[in-house]
């Protein structure tokens, strides 16, 4: 649905250093950060749902992208 409403998208990358996957996370995380006004819902949540989704809709590859938004936002350094 986001190709359809954003065709330009995906055109987005050349904007960004680091390939596609940089500019998923920081649209998505701005994304979810604009919707963390709703009630219920802290900002690491928001922009954590925000980051996976941005980055599944653009990579089409929806484990890895859930997983680097984990590790990205885990309030604990990984041992």
């Amino acid at each position: 649905m986001a190709d359809v409403l954003f065709p330009g998208l995906p055109q987005l990358g050349p904007c960004f250093r680091g390939g596609p996957v940089f500019p998923a996370r920081f649209l998505g995380g701005a994304a979810g950060l604009a919707l963390d006004h709703l009630p219920g819902r802290p900002a690491v949540a928001a922009v954590g749902m925000g980051m996976g989704a941005m980055m599944t809709a653009m990579l089409r590859r929806p484990m890895t992208s859930a997983l680097l938004a984990v590790v990205l936002l885990s309030p604990r350094p990984a041992r």
